[in-house]
């Protein structure tokens, strides 16, 4: 095959390619025969298809033949790519000699050599240290050994072999690439000069330290035993320096203020923005670009929490996101943002003026004086707003300023209820709601469990009264479940419906969607005596979102004890719900009522403190939007980078120092490789589409290939999955994935069967459905929801399905 450009002939595909790529730098490529110019973004792609269409047109490589998938022989690596985004990486030493290139040519090369050398090693040092596994001292050692190896001769044998080659002599411009790449480490080859090669070049935010205060600490030197006084400190990192590399990232600023613009038009409540408390203030910023910050605090053990050094190295940390970062992105944990980490004793001793003012501060000045953007040639003026901080329930108490004890006579933050009032208030007595008026006589008088004033009052336009939030990770998934549920469990075990042997067999073969990533373990006897079920919260989200179909056969229409479960269930349904609307949540609060009043009335039992705080779901949802949004989940996952570093880390003498300088070197790959808000997606091997899928032949022809599985953004699809691909009056038109197709282009679409869907049986709040024999390709922009489930059948043979 010809190249169009110099009229070089090849006789193989992926020489051809790369010399397109090389020596014209081509970023697309088009097909070069006539009667197809098809037009790739990917190389691979390109290979791959020179490969299957026009193998003929490649003499040396004709006898290859494509590869076609069959029932039988499953492609290995070296026919198919495992991945499409993974594009094969081919040496330079692979082009052939481009003996008509000139001098000038020659010059142009090397130097793009060098700057691609260059930017290779920075690229290769900065990717080290986003891996949080590996130590600082591993990564200099992996340096060392690169340059061991590069200055061990093999390059000086390889410049003689090249020398002999071309006739004992090279160009002075090849010697110097030789010279390059014998120590390509030369300035990044300690430590020091890395962090000052990030710092210059201001890709790394390095947190700094502000002193609290001096305590003593005991010193050991020549058998010398002494008290010596070290400072208190706690580590910061910049929110302004954060946001404005981060909004400056690629589309990262224009898809933010885009999906914002979206949805302050919406009616229904799909963000914190739509609730009463900001719906205005965003409504009215006159011309201001003004985006929404969410904090988050909590404390967490960073070595084992029941060994003999729990507590010493517990640390308290405040994360950051914009609120109005996309959903489909926002709950990665690379755009949550970790802003201050300190000891959590430090807290208890110097209080949480002294901890938070450096945060309010700032704070105050980004809602204030904002921050510049240069986006290409435009400039923007940003200002942000604080409108939550979110946290589990003692955690909000204790930066808040309120009591920390949950026995104790007000322990809500939203109400003035006292214990024994909660303990059997079924709805939000709105007469008893804190009212920021009267904050300052509460605090002078430390009365209705305020302890001390709230350091947040002093962000502007915020109120810990007004702006006070639950979150339904703890009150919900590990707090009404587990009591609620050990309750259900342990009544229908009694009343002989089942046995606890019975539902934990059920519980383990049961067939479970692809989005259930934490399966609940077997529960033990122990959990139903003492009427809570120890289960992590995503455990619980998952058994009490399959119990129906679990054990659902087994218990009797009416029941007082499932009718209790069916309401838990549809509450549950309700409040994980991204958009919700006036309906539902005058729904939300009659349910709350009806479990409320029915769990007391069936087990004689008042009602603990997170049954309490379910009373003013609705009303939050009024003010502050879906709580689901708010949820604590994702944050509490960005623990696990904090925790893997800290496991590696054998000196903890300034653990938070430490640990939020390794997060920031991460954050700074992300800056130096430009990662946005792309996609994520990832899928299995790929394997064409042969005449013996009879049911996909309509597609034979097209440029799609096959994959077992698929994740995109999280969500995870595979073969035997339920979609919910179409509505008809109220009713969900399901369909059942047989194949999962995809092209060179990533676009992906699902080959369904299509499901019947029969009546909402109550009982079990699924569809019963029955598999018909009609197919549709639908794509993934097709999709009126893009979560999955699965298609499960009863003891009966018959079949049902259900979202959540």
């Amino acid at each position: 095959m010809k190249c169009g450009e110099c009229r070089r002939t090849f006789v193989n595909p992926k020489k051809f390619a790369l010399h397109l790529e090389i020596f014209h730098q081509k970023t697309n490529f088009m097909c070069p025969e006539k009667n197809c110019r098809r037009l790739f973004s990917r190389r691979d792609a390109f290979v791959k298809h020179l490969t299957s269409k026009h193998i003929n047109k490649f003499p040396s490589t004709s006898s290859v033949k494509p590869h076609v998938r069959d029932t039988h022989t499953i492609p290995t690596a070296s026919v198919l790519p495992q991945n499409a985004q993974a594009a094969h990486q081919d040496n330079f030493n692979n082009i052939e000699d481009e003996r008509t290139v000139s001098s000038d040519s020659l010059d142009t090369l090397v130097s793009k050599f060098c700057s691609l050398i260059d930017s290779e090693i920075r690229k290769f040092i900065s990717q080290l240290y986003d891996k949080l596994t590996i130590t600082k001292s591993c990564i200099q050692n992996i340096i060392q050994f690169v340059n061991a190896f590069l200055s061990s001769g093999v390059l000086d044998l390889l410049q003689k072999c090249c020398e002999v080659a071309n006739g004992n002599t090279l160009p002075s411009q090849i010697s110097n690439m030789f010279k390059l790449l014998k120590n390509p480490f030369l300035h990044l080859d300690t430590e020091h000069k890395r962090f000052k090669y990030f710092l210059q070049s201001n890709y790394l935010i390095e947190p700094f330290e502000q002193v609290l205060g001096l305590s003593g600490t005991r010193s050991a030197k020549k058998d010398i035993v002494s008290l010596v006084l070290k400072d208190r400190s706690f580590c910061y990192i910049p929110l302004k320096k954060t946001l404005k590399l981060f909004l400056e990232l690629p589309k990262v600023f224009d898809e933010i203020v885009t999906y914002q613009g979206n949805i302050c038009k919406r009616s229904a409540y799909c963000n914190i923005l739509n609730g009463s408390l900001h719906k205005d203030f965003f409504n009215n910023v006159d011309n201001k670009i003004v985006l929404p910050l969410i904090l988050y605090y909590d404390d967490f053990e960073t070595s084992n929490p029941l060994g003999s050094h729990a507590g010493v190295h517990k640390l308290g940390v405040i994360y950051c996101s914009v609120a109005t970062t996309p959903p489909q992105y926002s709950s990665r944990l690379e755009n949550i943002f970790l802003t201050m980490i300190f000891y959590s004793t430090d807290r208890f001793h110097y209080g949480n003026k002294a901890l938070f003012t450096t945060l309010v501060h700032e704070v105050n000045y980004l809602a204030t004086e904002g921050i510049n953007l240069s986006l290409e040639d435009r400039e923007y003026k940003v200002f942000f707003k604080l409108v939550a901080v979110v946290g589990d329930n003692l955690g909000m108490n204790s930066i808040f300023g309120f009591v920390e004890s949950f026995t104790a006579h007000y322990y809500c933050r939203i109400c003035y209820c006292k214990k024994n009032v909660a303990q059997t208030q079924t709805v939000e007595d709105k007469n008893f709601l804190r009212n920021k008026i009267e904050y300052l006589n509460h605090v002078d008088g430390l009365h209705f469990g305020l302890k001390e004033k709230c350091i947040f009052n002093d962000v502007h336009d915020f109120h810990v009264y007004s702006h006070s939030v639950c979150d339904i990770m703890h009150d919900l998934f590990e707090g009404v479940h587990r009591y609620t549920m050990a309750k259900i469990i342990n009544t229908l075990v009694s009343q002989n419906f089942f046995t606890l042997t019975l539902l934990n067999s059920r519980i383990r073969y049961f067939t479970y969607d692809t989005s259930d990533k934490n399966i609940p373990p077997p529960i033990k006897d122990e959990h139903l005596k003492n009427g809570c079920i120890i289960n992590s919260s995503s455990e619980m989200l998952c058994l009490v979102k399959h119990f129906r179909l679990i054990v659902g056969d087994l218990v009797p229409v009416n029941n007082d004890i499932w009718s209790l479960y069916l309401m838990l269930l549809e509450i549950t349904e309700i409040l994980l719900l991204p958009e919700i609307n006036d309906e539902c949540i005058a729904l939300l609060e009659l349910l709350i009522k009806e479990h409320h009043s029915l769990y007391m009335s069936l087990f004689s039992e008042t009602l603990k403190p997170k049954f309490h705080m379910l009373t003013h779901y609705p009303g939050l949802i009024r003010k502050m939007g879906p709580l689901v949004h708010l949820s604590c989940m994702r944050f509490e996952a960005k623990h696990k980078e904090l925790k893997s570093v800290s496991n590696i880390i054998k000196c903890k003498k300034n653990l938070p120092y430490s640990l939020s300088l390794r997060l920031q070197l991460k954050f700074c790959y992300r800056i130096m490789a430009q990662n946005n808000l792309l996609d994520d997606l990832d899928y299995g091997p790929l394997l064409e589409i042969s005449n013996n899928d009879i049911d996909c032949q309509f597609i034979v022809n097209s440029n799609y290939f096959l994959v077992p599985w698929l994740t995109f953004n999280g969500i995870s699809y595979k073969q035997s999955s339920v979609i919910l691909i179409d509505s008809y009056e109220d009713f969900p038109q399901f369909g059942l994935i047989k194949h999962i197709l995809i092209d060179e282009f990533n676009n992906f679409s699902f080959y369904c069967n299509c499901l019947k869907t029969g009546s909402f049986h109550e009982h079990l709040r699924a569809y019963e459905v029955e598999v018909l024999d009609k197919f549709e390709l639908i794509t993934f922009n097709e999709l009126k929801n893009v979560d999955t489930s699965a298609l499960h059948t009863d003891t009966h043979g018959k079949m049902y399905v259900y979202f959540m």
